[in-house]
């Protein structure tokens, strides 16, 4: 099976970003978690958030992480996921376990500023938005394989940290233990 790098990390952290630069400088593919979804569903998030609420979406989000997780590409690909689709147990234990997880760590000032102005049903008070940060740490810290802080830095500078790791992961991979990798 080709390898899987997951890029996990909370909403404006920089996934997809980062992810189309990273799928560029290992020639992979690139596959956006939100996009699978909206495309199965037929319309956006925050229409399937009002009409079905977070716990429905949610298991949408986990059944389409589970169909992507089982492809088999020719080639290596590289996923960005949802901020919260690893907080379900399920998605986590499925993506650890089929990929290798990057945690975008930012701060909750950074990714407020890129997203507040969205339409993105989590991203409507600036307070609400950073407890749910807090609250979604841990699980982002337990589910990867690897951390990349990205707050204050280029996506190109990350994307290559997170190419080199993914380089290094596919010599030998280590998915037993969290490993923090620094710039």
């Amino acid at each position: 099976m080709a390898p899987i790098v997951a890029l996990i990390g909370f909403m404006g952290s920089g996934k997809t970003t980062v992810g189309r630069r990273v799928a560029r400088l290992l020639d992979w593919d690139f596959l956006d978690l939100d996009d699978e979804v909206t495309a199965q569903a037929g319309c956006s998030i925050p229409e399937l958030f009002a009409r079905e609420g977070e716990a429905d979406f949610r298991r949408r989000e986990c059944a389409a992480l589970r169909e992507v997780m089982e492809r088999d590409p020719a080639r290596g690909t590289v996923v960005a996921l949802g901020g919260g689709t690893v907080t379900s147990p399920e998605a986590a234990q499925c993506v650890r376990t089929k990929a290798l997880v990057v945690y975008l760590e930012a701060d909750a000032a950074t990714t407020w500023e890129r997203v507040r102005r969205s339409d993105r049903p989590l991203a409507r008070d600036a307070d609400a938005f950073a407890a749910l940060l807090e609250e979604r740490r841990r699980v982002y810290e337990q589910t990867a394989h690897a951390v990349v802080p990205v707050s204050g830095r280029p996506p190109a500078e990350i994307a290559r940290q997170v190419a080199d790791i993914a380089r290094a992961w596919e010599e030998g991979p280590s998915t037993d233990s969290v490993s923090e990798t620094d710039s």
